[in-house]
């Protein structure tokens, strides 16, 4: 996954191969949601091809934000049911306030940051936050995190 977003962030720092790239995930969507479905089921980290798909298919800040919400809310969703099937009596309350907290960050901080940034903002903010993402999955999978 993180040499997924590693190569997403380069193709987005060149513009011709980042249209491409856009041209190719959006061609290819239903293999690329098979993937990142598949990522997700057994890593949690459908996300990085999520952000990939979301960048690709729009340009609009709002667009791709509502993409990418709308996608952690049904990871999240499907998570939370299999967790209180299978593993009920870990399930707890606890969950739903990891959310709730997740909640209320977002609307301090993130729509302020989020009406803030013009559209060339969100893309570089957006391609910091894939690279960040990738470098963290990298010094995590070496044992440094």
């Amino acid at each position: 996954v993180a040499f997924v977003l590693v190569g997403f962030v380069v193709l987005r720092l060149f513009p011709a191969f980042s249209e491409r790239t856009r041209g190719w995930v959006s061609a290819h969507k239903k293999l690329w949601l098979l993937v990142m479905g598949v990522v997700h089921g057994v890593s949690n980290l459908g996300g990085g091809f999520l952000t990939i798909l979301a960048a690709a298919q729009f340009r609009d800040k709002a667009r791709i934000r509502n993409v990418v919400a709308f996608c952690y809310l049904c990871f999240a969703a499907i998570q939370l049911c299999v967790l209180a099937l299978l593993i009920s009596d870990e399930f707890g309350w606890i969950q739903f306030a990891y959310a709730a907290t997740s909640a209320m960050v977002y609307l301090i901080i993130g729509r302020y940051i989020f009406r803030w940034a013009s559209a060339p903002v969100f893309d570089r903010l957006f391609t910091t936050f894939m690279a960040l993402y990738a470098a963290l999955l990298v010094l995590q999978d070496l044992g440094i995190l």
